[in-house]
């Protein structure tokens, strides 16, 4: 399921925990022949939707203490 989908008002108890930034691979672990979708070009890619999705976890933090604030 595509958790960018999700909308801010069925929030359940796995959204509110912040996400991890992805572990980077060990150069050991790149075989070296030039790949195409190389273990480096994946990790970028991890670490793209890990800052998007702390961008949102944080969004949604401040969306909460400014609702809780205006009771």
């Amino acid at each position: 399921m595509d958790r960018t989908a999700i909308a801010a008002d069925s929030l359940t108890a796995h959204d509110s925990i912040k996400p991890q930034v992805p572990a980077e691979p060990d150069p050991a672990d790149c075989c070296g022949s030039g790949c195409v979708r190389c273990i480096f070009d994946l990790h970028e890619d991890a670490v793209l939707r890990y800052r998007e999705a702390l961008a949102k976890w944080e969004k949604q933090l401040f969306d909460r203490g400014a609702d809780s604030s205006d009771a």
